[in-house]
């Protein structure tokens, strides 16, 4: 069967869209028949060209996407299938990806996922042993055919797989540094292998404008779809409150929302239109399609929206000068452009806000350090080597020098003794320590206003970018190349694994003869 999603997406003019669909928790017999109703229905429409079938989101338990991706794939419609990082480890997200493949389903979208808020008796211990960078990557090698190892010094490489690998990214961020760690991450996932991007929500038009500006900058040709959340009156109120990671709700838009639920039929036909204007407004801008979704929508919701569109593409540059709801003292990346209302090219300055940061003299002290010992070219760099390839042949040595380094780094770093460290590259911030979900290769969607998710510290990544930026850095985690955790090396010492060639940093043989 032909791969109707993908096969839009790679015509040139095409406008491609996607619904949105959301599983239930178990297989309820009347859930299940009105999505296969939905799903053929779509197919008789012909306007539709993917159903997108969400994973665990907000962190509760649904039923598998993968089992109802097959049976829209059946029904002859190509089916989205989100495969998210939260609830597998690298192993059970590679043997989740073959069996995608042998359903025949193409189309995944490679997130990280909402940390878990639910499960069977009690709040799910999450994973996130991959981020979405790693995910993409290991997609777009099993695409070329996994090399794997089947015995040692034996390798032998898997058939190809036949992924369609999207990914997302949210431009909606009050704060430089956090929109900065999502264009940053995008970069990551295009170099890595994501053919398609679509966006988190939100309802600021020039933010969607931005995207397209800084992927043009930045050289990343990639399809976006623009995320169109149809508003409801609970949903956007639950939203508003940061009770859904990603989804930003500001005051004012759930201030225009409140005022049309109180219509006679609950602000139903001024949600649709506005859904439509938004849909017009991002075709207009260049986007290459819409992400339909919404709370309770029925098929011919969705058909109100996707028609109105098309009737109001004329007036895209009105609707998109009235959809902005930004958020209070909103960062924009491009300077704005008064004639249009979006954003011009000209880059925003650093404002006094984004270079406020607190600990100097830590970074500046922490930079001086690893440029001395840890960097090859550094003055103490073969003193420290040839130290711990004495250390490392003895067992106990290594042990006592393992809880050495854990005690130092954990009074300057809070560092947790993962064994694999990321501190060079992270701006000597610990992301074991300081993230929930040990993010080593750019932040989640799920932060609001420079605020972890689980709202119970300040997001590691802001952090992270917010120094360098600063200090002109941001190329160091702009590196395409994904950092995997070897869980093996968990409990070692880390500078014994760094100079001896065992971790992620992989110094090369002549770093190591230094």
């Amino acid at each position: 069967m032909e791969n109707r999603f993908k096969t839009r997406l790679s015509e040139e003019g095409s406008f491609v869209i996607s619904v949105e669909l959301v599983p239930t928790r178990g297989l309820m017999r009347k859930d299940f028949s009105e999505l296969i109703a939905f799903t053929e229905a779509a197919v008789a429409y012909g306007k539709i060209d993917a159903l997108s079938l969400t994973d665990n989101p907000g962190g509760n338990p649904r039923l598998s996407p993968d089992v109802l991706g097959m049976d829209v794939l059946f029904r002859g419609m190509s089916p989205l299938v989100h495969l998210t990082c939260k609830d597998n480890n690298r192993n059970g997200l590679e043997s989740r990806a073959f069996q995608l493949n042998r359903m025949g389903v193409q189309n995944v979208l490679a997130l990280t996922g909402d940390y878990p808020v639910d499960g069977f008796h009690g709040v799910a211990k999450p994973s996130f042993d991959l981020d979405s960078v790693g995910l993409v990557r290991m997609l777009q090698d099993m695409n070329q055919g996994l090399e794997v190892q089947v015995r040692p010094g034996k390798f032998q490489t898997l058939d190809p797989t036949d992924f369609y690998i999207g990914a997302s990214v949210s431009p909606f961020k009050r704060h430089r540094a956090e929109l900065l760690g999502q264009f940053i991450k995008l970069e990551k996932k295009v170099r890595n292998g994501a053919r398609f991007i679509i966006t988190q929500l939100g309802y600021d038009m020039r933010k969607f404008d931005e995207l397209l500006r800084y992927m043009h900058l930045r050289g990343l040709d990639a399809p976006v779809l623009g995320n169109v959340y149809v508003p409801h009156r609970i949903v956007s109120r639950i939203m508003s409150e940061n009770q859904v990671p990603g989804c930003v709700v500001t005051p004012k838009m759930l201030e225009w929302v409140n005022s049309h639920a109180a219509d006679s039929d609950k602000g139903k036909a001024a949600f649709l239109e506005f859904a439509a204007r938004q849909v017009a407004a991002l075709k207009g801008l260049g986007y290459r399609g819409a992400h339909i979704g919404g709370f309770g929508l029925s098929f011919k919701d969705v058909c109100t929206v996707i028609d109105l569109s098309a009737q109001m593409e004329s007036q895209w540059r009105e609707a998109a000068r009235e959809i902005q709801y930004p958020q209070p003292d909103e960062c924009y990346f491009f300077q704005r452009d008064e004639e249009t209302g979006m954003s011009s090219d000209t880059l925003s300055p650093l404002s006094e806000r984004d270079r406020r940061d607190g600990t100097r003299v830590n970074y500046t002290f922490m930079k001086l350090v690893h440029g001395s010992f840890f960097e090859p070219s550094g003055a103490g760099f073969r003193l420290a080597r040839g130290v711990c390839s004495c250390v490392d042949r003895s067992q106990g040595a290594a042990k006592a020098f393992e809880t050495l380094e854990r005690g130092i780094k954990w009074l300057v770093n809070r560092c947790q003794g993962c064994g694999d460290c990321s501190l060079a590259e992270l701006a000597f911030l610990c992301p074991e320590d300081g993230c929930p979900k040990g993010m080593r290769n750019g932040p989640c969607g799920g932060s609001s206003d420079g605020v972890c998710e689980r709202k119970d510290r300040k997001c590691f990544w802001f952090r992270v970018i917010k120094r360098l930026d600063k200090d002109g850095g941001l190329d160091s985690v702009r590196s395409h190349e994904p950092v995997y955790r070897n869980a093996a090396l968990k409990d070692s010492s880390s500078w014994l694994n760094y100079y001896l060639g065992r971790d992620h940093a992989r110094l090369t043989e002549e770093d190591k003869k230094a």
